[in-house]
């Protein structure tokens, strides 16, 4: 870290505002502070830790206390540090806790503590922290990679402390470089590592009365004998371990033999396998050309169907054309006997003079007869145009009748073969 512009206000003795430009030093990495005792040499020194840290390099004052009493009570104590690091230019405000006269009115009012952390680069500042203190701090502490103390012991020797150094004892200067450079850390580390040694010591001992222990067990004088003991056993153990490699080289050949044997046994049983399924798909052959041959056959029946069901009509037809024929020969017959009646009683009309109204009506009923008789003769005309479709329909039927004889003849050769198949 390169301290480059320092300005104090009401800070330590001075009761103004007092600015340092180290870059007036030009590059010399070293310069001396120089002046009477109380002029502010250690101020400096306070100031600069103090915008850093928020402490002064002793850590003996806090702060607050760091305010001039001499300081005109408008003037806020406030310190800016501008320094520069490996990462950039910053600049850093602080402002202690402290009291200042109220804006308004008489009397005073407390100034809390206040930080500002800003970055500078191409005459550009850029606010990274603001206002709360110990988030400053805490950007400090990642930038320069120093807490305060690790800052006042490497970056400064407080004040008093390199007199009381000179003319103490070794003891007490041994004290006073503890104090300063913080080595009871250090101390600590040797404590740590003595007693780590003490521990390893005992476990040294230890180990050498196991040693003997086991030289005493092998009947052995020295640590020589056992060393050839062992490279005795480190030789057989070699040999062991070449037999145990020839042995595990054995053993895969075995396993690579029971591999080949378990493989050749599935390749075995997947043959048998494939000849039952083989087998079963002859079967499944012979069935599928049976059912074949009865669908052909039932193609046949259901190719005649048509025709045994015309034939089925025909013969109904025919039936019903000699009910009509019976029928009307019936009827026929009643005429004739109703015509003989009505002659038997016209040749007893000049009997019967008497009932000529009677006769009358009989004549009527004679005319209705005679249009009975006419509708007669239209059902006898009728009837031979029956027998006529009926000589027609039995000749069909006899035709049907051939082809249904033809067609039971396939359906029993059909059934014929459906049992000896099934047989």
């Amino acid at each position: 870290m390169r301290p480059i512009f320092l300005r104090m206000a009401a800070f330590g003795p001075f009761g103004g505002v007092e600015e340092i430009d180290f870059t007036t030093l030009g590059d010399n990495p070293l310069f001396l502070i120089n002046g009477p005792t109380g002029s502010g040499k250690s101020t400096i020194l306070d100031a600069i830790c103090f915008a850093l840290y928020g402490e002064t390099t002793g850590n003996e004052r806090e702060a607050k206390e760091m305010r001039c009493d001499h300081a005109d009570p408008a003037t806020l104590t406030e310190v800016s540090l501008t320094f520069e690091l490996a990462s950039g230019c910053y600049r850093i405000t602080r402002i202690p806790d402290q009291h200042r006269p109220k804006a308004r009115g008489e009397g005073f009012t407390e100034q809390k503590a206040r930080a500002e952390l800003y970055k500078l680069e191409d005459s550009k500042e850029t606010l990274i922290v603001a206002p709360k203190v110990t988030e400053a701090t805490t950007e400090i502490i990642n930038l320069t990679g120093l807490s305060a103390e690790q800052f006042r012991q490497v970056m400064v020797l407080p004040q008093g402390k390199f007199r009381d150094l000179l003319l103490a004892k070794s003891e007490e200067r041994e004290a006073i470089f503890q104090q300063l450079f913080q080595t009871h850390v250090y101390s600590s580390l040797q404590n740590t590592l003595r007693d780590q040694a003490n521990v390893l010591s005992g476990q040294i001992k230890a180990v050498q009365v196991q040693q003997n222990a086991l030289l005493e067990a092998h009947e052995l004088d020295n640590h020589e004998q056992l060393l050839a003991e062992m490279l005795a056993l480190q030789e057989q153990l070699k040999v062991q371990a070449q037999k145990k490699q020839q042995a595990e080289e054995n053993l895969k050949q075995v396993q690579a033999t029971q591999q080949q044997a378990l493989q050749l046994s599935k390749d075995f049983l997947q043959q048998a396998q494939a000849n039952t399924h083989l087998i079963e798909l002859q079967a499944k052959n012979a069935e599928v050309e049976r059912q074949k041959t009865r669908l052909d056959k039932a193609k046949k029946a259901r190719e005649i169907a048509p025709l045994f069901q015309e034939t089925q009509k025909q013969k109904m037809a025919l039936e019903k054309a000699q009910n009509l024929t019976r029928a009307s020969q019936q009827d026929v017959k009643n005429a004739e006997k109703l015509l003989q009646t009505l002659e038997a009683e016209k040749q007893q009309l000049p009997e019967k003079q008497k009932t000529l109204e009677q006769l009358n009506a009989t004549v009527l009923e004679l005319h209705s007869y005679r249009q009975r008789s006419q509708q007669l003769q239209t059902a006898q005309y009728n009837l031979q145009l029956a027998d006529k479709d009926a000589i027609a329909s039995q000749t069909m039927l006899a035709k049907q009748q051939q082809k249904l004889t033809a067609a039971k003849k396939l359906l029993q050769e059909a059934e014929a073969t459906q049992q000896t198949q099934k047989i």
